[in-house]
């Protein structure tokens, strides 16, 4: 069972760890998922939201969950 307002997926990959919220072209992060998002950047997490198909809020575009990790851990 997933925590409310935790993002979907958490990712270690070449010793990052990255979390990652998965939302359609028009969805939205609730009030809840933001304050979590935030709070957890705050404390340094690597937190991102990915829009599908394919693009990753304020960092890039992707085809393959490789390529996802690889615009992440830049």
């Amino acid at each position: 069972m997933q925590q409310s307002g935790l993002p979907d997926r958490l990712v270690i990959w070449k010793g990052v760890t990255i979390f990652i919220e998965f939302k359609s072209a028009r969805g939205k992060l609730s009030a809840l998922q933001s304050a979590v998002h935030k709070q957890m950047t705050s404390r340094g997490a690597h937190v991102y939201v990915a829009r599908m198909p394919g693009i990753v809020e304020g960092v890039g575009e992707f085809s393959t969950g490789q390529e996802l990790l690889q615009l992440l851990i830049r």
